[in-house]
């Protein structure tokens, strides 16, 4: 019984993961070209929704952070959204996250040049 076991952990079961790995890799190819999906693209699309989260986030501190009293220092708020990004998807170039997160905080109401108090 030992030696299937181990036959079935050092041989099968890896063939199988493989096979699992092989089987999903090509279904999400044929998705992709089947409903032209670039996933590059969706990449593109999730970096912006984390700088849409981390602006939100980085505002909703601020306002409770102004309602005791504490204020944030010059760049305080890109600090803030930038730890958010980072601690919620450390592998993405902080480069870009942060060009992002600029190109939202302008486009924000109250937070970039509108003046308006809302976040959308």
């Amino acid at each position: 019984m030992e030696d299937l076991l181990q036959i079935y952990d050092k041989v099968i079961f890896p063939i199988l993961q493989a096979g699992v790995l092989l089987a999903v890799t090509l279904a999400l190819r044929w998705i992709g070209a089947k409903y032209k999906i670039n996933f590059s693209q969706a990449q593109e699309d999730m970096v912006r929704q984390l700088a849409l989260d981390a602006v939100a986030f980085t505002e909703e501190q601020t306002y409770k952070n102004l309602k005791i009293g504490m204020k944030l220092s010059p760049g305080g708020k890109m600090e803030t959204a930038l730890e958010f990004a980072n601690k919620h998807a450390p592998k993405l170039d902080p480069d870009k996250v942060r060009d992002y997160i600029e190109a939202q905080l302008a486009q924000t109401k109250g937070v970039g040049a509108t003046g308006e108090r809302t976040v959308r």
